[in-house]
This record gives C-alpha cells, structure tokens and sequence, in this order.
C-alpha cells in the first residue's frame, strides 16, 4: 500500500509521513498502521485516507476504515520535530 501511495506524492511527504509507518497487521477489512506520534494519524486521516483507500482498491482489497496505533518506542535524546507545523511531538 505503501509503495503505491508514494507514487502519488512527493518526496518530502513520503520521507515526513509514510517512513516512518508500516503495516503491523489487519482485522477483516481494516488495516492496521503503525505511526510514530498521534499527529502522523490525524495527517494520514484527514490527507491519504482517500489515496490508502484507492490504493487498497487497486490490489483488489476492500476495506471499511483504517486502524491506527501509535508506536511505542524509546525516543532519541536527538529526537527531531513532527514534520506537522506547530505540532509538539517528536520524532525519534
């Protein structure tokens, strides 16, 4: 799904905002993306539902929503800014 949505955007959204998701699994008809902090979900909701949607529709799967789950992980000291303007989180 991944690789189809970053044909259709450009480069610094797809280094912002899908790599650092990945698929973690799926229940019936909803995939289940991992993201880093819950901005990357609010961003993936509101600005590539509706390309995730067409490009699960093009593999021949059909979904009915997408489930997010925030990664837990142990944040760098280095730790970078969301790349969401204003957003507080951090990435890393």
């Amino acid at each position: 799904m991944f690789a189809a949505l970053a044909l259709v955007l450009i480069i610094e959204n797809v280094n912002a905002w899908l790599t650092p998701t990945r698929m973690v699994g799926q229940d019936g008809e909803t995939p289940r993306v991992a993201v880093p902090v819950e901005c990357h979900t609010m961003w993936l909701e509101q600005a590539l539902h509706g390309h995730m949607t067409n490009a699960l529709a093009r593999r021949g799967t059909r979904i009915v929503g997408v489930g997010y789950v925030v990664a837990v992980a142990a944040r760098a000291r280095d730790a970078s800014p969301c790349p969401r303007a204003g957003c507080p989180h951090m990435i890393g």
